[in-house]
C-alpha cells in the first residue's frame, strides 16, 4: 500500500485469476515480459495453501539450465527470492514494491531437471512492523522431490525511503 492507503497503479494489475485448465483457482503473475530481471525467472503462478503458506510455480527449460544440464543454482536462488514476494502476495500480506530482501539463505539438496515445473512452498514465519521472516522449499515432479530449501528476511519500506 502507498502511504495514502491506495494500491500503487504500477502493481494494480500484477496478477490475474486462472479460470480453466489444471491450474484453475491459481493466479498468474503478469509482471513479466517487459525486459526486467523477472523475465529470466519466468511466468509464475501462485495460490494460498493455508493461512500462512503459499505455493508458487514456474516452468523451466534450457534457459534455466547449467552446463551440467541441471537447473542452475542462480536460477533457483532467484526463483526463491521471487517466490517469497509472490507467496506473500498470495497471502495478501502486502502490496508489491513495499519490501526488499535483507537476506536469503539457500540449501541446494538435489539437482533440478530442466523441462519440468518447479514449485516453491513459502511459509510466513513471523511479521513485525518492519520485518517479515519466511522459509520455503523448492520441489519438482509428481513425487514433489525436494530440490532446495531457503530462508529469508524481508524489510518493509515506505515509498519515500526509496
Amino acid at each position: 500500500m502507498s502511504e495514502a492507503g491506495t494500491v500503487d497503479p504500477r502493481w494494480a494489475r500484477a496478477a490475474e485469476a486462472i479460470t480453466d485448465g489444471p491450474e484453475a483457482g491459481w493466479q498468474r503473475w503478469l509482471l513479466v515480459g517487459d525486459g526486467r530481471f523477472l523475465d529470466a525467472v519466468g511466468q509464475a503462478r501462485f495460490r494460498a495453501v493455508g493461512t500462512n503458506r503459499a505455493q508458487v510455480r514456474v516452468d523451466t527449460g534450457r534457459a534455466q539450465q547449467n552446463l551440467g544440464e541441471a537447473l542452475h543454482g542462480g536460477f533457483l536462488s532467484a526463483f526463491a527470492d521471487h517466490a517469497m514476494f509472490v507467496g506473500l502476495r498470495a497471502l495478501n500480506k502486502f502490496t508489491l514494491g513495499d519490501a526488499v530482501t535483507l537476506d536469503l539463505s539457500m540449501q541446494y539438496l538435489d539437482a533440478g531437471r530442466p523441462g519440468e515445473p518447479v514449485d516453491a512452498y513459502v511459509e510466513l514465519l513471523r511479521e513485525t512492523g518492519r520485518l517479515i521472516w519466511v522459509r520455503g522449499t523448492v520441489h519438482q515432479g509428481a513425487d514433489e522431490r525436494l530440490v532446495a530449501a531457503f530462508n529469508g528476511t524481508l524489510r518493509k519500506v515506505r515509498r519515500a525511503e526509496r
